[in-house]
């Protein structure tokens, strides 16, 4: 079971669901201390020129305002700060209370795993889907509080998804990248609703109205990823899921999704997951019950 709570962890809050977990091998790379959330009073305020920790906190609704290394900020729904012990700082709640959640961090990989995500120590930011982040943060606390040998293994492996949850979701500072950023999404979302007309990266570049070189640079800038590799892995993905929960041949569902013949479709399914439709659709053959064996690979 999780360790007593020690010390500093704050008594200015209403309710909380808090963990700390006894020190573990030094060696280990990335060790989670501590995890949880409170719901802070309004006359929350925490105020401190060290920490032992290496702190990561996500304000998952209110107000209230920080200050990390002399520099203020708003907290708001969705923000998202990190602070050590070499970043003196004051976090308060505003007059209708804070909930935040935190996540206490040890180990050498701890840090390069914050970096390589974008989160800057004594910095904030912001993520556009603060709902998602609060359910992995949850999964992360009750990890904290099971009874399962591996607890402190578990609780390192849903921290890195949560942290690679965030980067995912980040949204960038300045009001030009807020609106490249917002013209990625858009371009996101309509491959997302409509990958089965829209074949070709020109093709979602020209109902988003933007042109399709400054899209790439968009998905390569925000999703670190190319947009042709996005686009073709929802097709193809959804092709599959047609393949193995259908009766449809292969030369069917390369229709629907309008690839320009049968051997195409089949070249890229089996490029893209190593196997031929035909193989990949005998994986359920009881939803397939009458189908021509003869479809095209």
């Amino acid at each position: 079971m999780p360790a007593p709570e020690p010390l500093y962890y704050s008594r200015q809050v209403s309710d909380a669901r808090r963990f700390h977990l006894p020190p573990g091998r030094s060696d280990t790379p990335l060790v989670v201390a501590g995890a949880g959330w409170e719901a802070c009073r309004a006359d929350y305020e925490v105020r401190r020129t060290s920490f032992s920790h290496l702190t990561v906190e996500f304000v998952a609704k209110g107000e209230g305002e920080a200050e990390l290394a002399g520099v203020r900020f708003p907290l708001r729904t969705g923000v998202i700060y990190v602070y050590d012990r070499t970043v003196p700082h004051r976090i308060s709640a505003g007059e209708g209370g804070m909930v935040k959640y935190f996540a206490l961090l040890r180990g050498a990989a701890a840090r390069k795993l914050l970096a390589r995500r974008g989160l800057k120590l004594g910095g904030m930011c912001a993520v556009t889907r603060p709902d998602r982040i609060r359910e992995v943060w949850d999964d992360l606390v009750e990890m904290g509080f099971g009874d399962r040998s591996d607890r402190e293994e578990a609780c390192a492996d849903t921290l890195r998804y949560l942290i690679l949850k965030i980067g995912d979701l980040m949204t960038p500072e300045g009001e030009s990248a807020s609106l490249a950023y917002a013209t990625y999404q858009r371009c996101r979302e309509t491959m997302e609703e409509r990958y089965a007309e829209l074949v070709t990266v020109s093709d979602v570049a020209r109902v988003c109205g933007i042109d399709p070189a400054y899209m790439c640079r968009l998905f390569l800038r925000f999703g670190r990823q190319n947009p042709y590799r996005y686009l073709l892995w929802l097709r193809v993905n959804h092709a599959v899921d047609l393949l193995r929960h259908t009766a449809k041949t292969a030369r069917q569902v390369a229709e629907e999704l309008n690839f320009s013949d049968a051997s195409t479709f089949s070249r890229t399914v089996k490029r893209v997951f190593g196997l031929s439709p035909s193989r990949l659709g005998r994986m359920q053959p009881d939803a397939r019950k009458g189908e021509d064996s003869s479809s095209p690979e």
